[in-house]
């Protein structure tokens, strides 16, 4: 399971105690964030050495990562689109955050809250869904307005399509995302 498969389970209690909005210079951090962009990079300097180069997202924002020591063996657990608890410090480079991650555990997607790792949107569902069924109940009768209806009177359907983004990043990328888009088009 990835990110996207994330956000058909239902709540979760949080397991995220820091959020990447609140971190500060010198914290300690024993968190779980998800995998974006993973890379491993050579080193200038060193021949045949590397680091691995990510960054870590939750709902509240990104945070370059990185891993200087141990980096084969956490390679293979930091995956992109996943969670994962990382153990570290936060350190500022270059004027930015950064993790620099000692240790990393894979988390089942089972245990998270996909709220945790992508942000609310300026709708709330019970808003999306109101507007939804306003449409839906407009048109006229017809094989498409029967289509809909079945479609949306799936319980299942209906949860995730009100409830997931409609991208990955740039567009409507955010809890319920996918519901305005299809709304406002």
């Amino acid at each position: 399971m990835n990110v996207r498969d994330i956000l058909a389970k239902e709540r979760r209690l949080s397991q995220i105690k820091t959020y990447i909005k609140d971190l500060e210079v010198g914290q300690k951090i024993d968190d779980v964030f998800v995998v974006m962009y993973k890379q491993m990079v050579p080193f200038n300097n060193k021949p045949n050495e590397y680091y691995l180069k990510f960054t870590l997202k939750d709902a509240t924002g990104e945070v370059a990562g990185r891993v200087w020591q141990g980096v084969f063996s956490l390679n293979d657990i930091l995956r992109n689109d996943y969670p994962v608890r990382v153990r570290g410090s936060v350190v500022e480079f270059k004027g930015a955050l950064q993790i620099n991650v000692e240790e990393a555990q894979p988390v089942s997607p089972d245990e998270v809250d996909a709220r945790d790792f992508i942000p609310e949107g300026p709708y709330s569902k019970e808003q999306l869904e109101k507007r939804l069924d306003g449409i839906i109940e407009t048109l006229p009768k017809s094989p498409g307005l029967s289509f809909l209806r079945r479609v949306f009177n799936n319980e299942s359907i209906r949860k995730d399509f009100l409830l997931w983004p409609a991208a990955t990043s740039i567009h409507h990328n955010w809890l319920g995302g996918l519901a305005q888009h299809s709304i406002e088009v």
